[in-house]
């Protein structure tokens, strides 16, 4: 037959599945499937009865214009664990309502995934798990998933490829919270290396639309080495951010995407992001109805109010903690009232920046307002930035001044 036309139904309760090809020592030969329905009659067998096509120890397969639906386990099965499972092509099938994971690969070599469409799996739509190697994922349409930890699950597959795709997650909930996002470096297992995740549309997505897990904190790994590049996000209603990158020790690089909400990290430790120009900004001013305490020591001063901070953040000191190095323009303004040159006669604006030096702006008082604004341009580590203020020879409380900023901005822009 062609397209789906040819059709088997499962019957029974056997664990076995309708194409299997399996070796416990060695490679088995290559076998192709192609042009039919598989449907694994879920709603009457039991919940252990096989799966649509499965790869134990096998290489060169084809499955091409398959529909997989409905099977008790996966629709596709490819494991490596026995022997080796490599050079394995699914390629314009469909794949939905399978119980467990729509394609699952654990342990395989050289998968290539294209122009298929996945919906409704029990657990994620597809799985890059173990010591996968090589897998190119690329052209394929992934609906709403109904377990797991996303639509995508990542977890230890090196050297591979995720371009091209089309993943929504339709705002669906009904993954578990924590999981709700569309394509997730599960770090369960194994460090993940080298992954490129690129040139993807990520929608409608509860939570994020990639998620990059530390889960050292109960005994597992963090997520490894990678690039998000170059991918058109647009989050679902109850997102915030569209990336969440936790603590790596590697270098995870965050270039050229079109965000939705942006990204955000907790990473603190050795490793590095790399973002794009503009990617990381802040601004935050000052109340009108604030007042600055002013001795001759230096004290912060704690910018209360955030119009905007992306891909960084904001403590309530005033403290900005940037996770992205680079080349920053960064201002600070003050306007303050009630100064009098015999209290002070000199002030002292002090930008402090990770490793690099301090900047410093002495200026006399010659009136009751003082009006200073200082931009620096730096390379900057990781690290916090804030401003202090001191008088150099008295002390007094200043106000700031009414419909004039006092703010403090900062933006990556190389």
């Amino acid at each position: 037959g062609r397209g789906f036309a040819t059709g088997l139904k499962a019957i029974g309760d056997t664990n076995i599945s309708s194409f299997l090809a399996e070796a416990t020592t060695g490679r088995t030969g290559g076998f192709t499937v192609r042009n039919m329905t598989l449907d694994g009659n879920r709603a009457a067998r039991a919940a252990t009865s096989g799966s649509g096509v499965g790869c134990l120890g096998t290489s060169n397969v084809l499955v091409d214009t398959v529909w997989l639906k409905d099977w008790p386990r996966s629709g596709v099965f490819l494991d490596g664990n026995s022997a080796d499972c490599d050079n394995v092509t699914v390629r314009n099938c469909r794949i939905t309502g399978n119980a467990l994971v729509g394609l699952s690969q654990h342990t395989v070599k050289n998968a290539k995934i294209t122009g298929n469409y996945f919906r409704d799996s029990g657990l994620e739509n597809l799985t890059i798990d173990g010591e996968s190697r090589g897998c190119i994922v690329t052209g394929n349409t992934f609906k709403r998933a109904l377990g797991g930890c996303g639509n995508i699950g990542w977890d230890g597959g090196d050297d591979s490829v995720f371009t091209g795709n089309t993943v929504d997650n339709e705002n669906d909930t009904t993954q578990s919270a924590g999981n709700r996002n569309g394509v997730c470096i599960n770090a369960n297992d194994i460090l993940t290396e080298q992954f490129v995740i690129s040139n993807n549309t990520i929608i409608n997505y509860p939570e994020y639309g990639v998620y990059a897990r530390d889960r050292t904190s109960t005994g597992k790994v963090k997520s490894g080495r990678g690039i998000i590049a170059g991918n058109t996000f647009k989050k679902g209603a109850a997102a915030t951010y569209d990336v969440r990158v936790e603590d790596t020790d590697q270098q995870i690089d965050l270039r050229g995407n079109q965000w939705d909400g942006g990204w955000v990290t907790t990473e603190t430790a050795a490793g590095q992001l790399v973002v794009s120009p503009g990617d990381v900004r802040w601004a935050a001013t000052l109340s009108d109805n604030k007042t600055i305490t002013v001795s001759t020591s230096y004290q912060d001063i704690a910018f209360d109010t955030a119009d905007y901070v992306k891909g960084c953040s904001l403590a309530a000191t005033g403290h900005v903690t940037i996770n992205a190095p680079g080349l920053y323009a960064i201002t600070v303004k003050v306007n303050l009232s009630g100064l009098t040159a015999t209290a002070s006669t000199r002030m002292a604006l002090l930008l402090l920046l990770p490793d690099a030096p301090d900047e410093a702006i002495n200026f006399p008082v010659t009136s009751n307002l003082l009006e200073q604004q200082v931009t620096v341009f730096r390379q900057l580590s990781k690290g916090e930035l804030y401003a202090r203020i001191r008088s150099i020879d008295g002390s007094g409380t200043y106000s700031i001044v009414a419909g004039q900023q006092t703010f403090f901005e900062g933006a990556l822009i190389g």
